[in-house]
């Protein structure tokens, strides 16, 4: 359950503007929640493995504001 209602960007509060976070995703996500990433790497001729990194996927999701009325 989420249940925070506030969040930054760029070091700014969203409260700073009244808005508050309402709905985070949907129901019927079929992406797991968080970071998903690859390993990098490739096979020698000695049958070892030579690491060259990882590859992250962007970390999507639809969030959902409203303004805080005064």
């Amino acid at each position: 359950m989420f249940t925070g209602t506030d969040f930054s960007y760029n070091g700014i509060l969203a409260s700073s503007f009244g808005l508050l976070v309402v709905n985070v995703g949907s129901k019927d996500s079929d992406r797991p929640f968080g970071l998903q990433r690859e390993i990098r790497e490739t096979s020698r001729i000695d049958g070892k493995n030579s690491y060259h990194g990882l590859s992250n996927e962007p970390l999507e999701f639809t969030i959902t504001l409203a303004r805080e009325e005064e």
